[in-house]
């Protein structure tokens, strides 16, 4: 969550000065391939912690392993919290704050009112799910948001934004799902286009470029 926000920061800052300078296509097209690219890299991480998760009940004490019943509560939590990061974006441009308000409003609302049928007999695990599923549905109306308001996203990402809801799935078929979501989008233009994908292996290297620079 941390990581989104300084990502997301970060990219607003340039798209902000092509907004405000009336370049709104430039905007549009940085944000649908930053977006794209840092939400298909946070899920990567989460679908891996999720992966992962049999394994620390091996490094943790046994008093511990009962908690990791709560871990795709939280992480659909987190990973919604950071996809919130297009439509924030878009109502700080386009001024309209009150939109960011009311879908935040709307999913903790939701995640109270799961919370409170479910947590006296659910418990923790049942508190993750109840918080993951209220942002679920904040990342939902967000999207609802961007469409109906004429919002230029690529396909992809608005599928990216509700990709979270795999996590309601066993562990073995989000893996499997991911994987293949992944594939496509290295042997596909599906989720990104061919200039996309050029502008992006282009920043790879000129980072790779600066950091063999430095350590000269």
């Amino acid at each position: 969550l941390i990581l989104s926000g300084i990502i997301w920061g970060v990219v607003f800052s340039h798209l902000a000065s092509h907004w405000e300078t009336g370049n709104k296509p430039a905007a549009l097209k940085m944000a649908n391939l930053t977006y794209k690219a840092a939400t298909l890299a946070l899920m990567t991480i989460t679908v891996a912690v999720l992966m992962t998760a049999p394994y620390w009940r091996l490094l943790i004490g046994q008093e511990y392993r009962r908690d990791l019943t709560i871990l795709a509560g939280l992480l659909m939590f987190y990973q919604c919290s950071a996809n919130l990061g297009l439509v924030t974006m878009a109502a700080k441009l386009r001024e309209r704050p009150a939109v960011i308000v009311g879908i935040y409003v709307l999913g903790v609302a939701v995640s109270g009112l799961l919370g409170w049928r479910w947590i006296p007999e659910g418990g923790m695990p049942a508190a993750a799910r109840a918080a993951g599923l209220g942002m679920l549905v904040a990342v939902a109306l967000g999207v609802i948001y961007l469409m109906a308001t004429g919002f230029r996203g690529h396909p992809a990402a608005y599928v990216l934004a509700l990709s979270p809801v795999l996590l309601l799935a066993p562990p073995l078929y989000v893996v499997v799902i991911w994987v293949g979501l992944l594939v496509v989008a290295g042997a596909t233009t599906l989720v990104f286009t061919a200039d996309e994908k050029r502008t992006l292996l282009h920043y790879v290297r000129s980072l790779g470029m600066r950091r063999n620079g430095g350590e000269q």
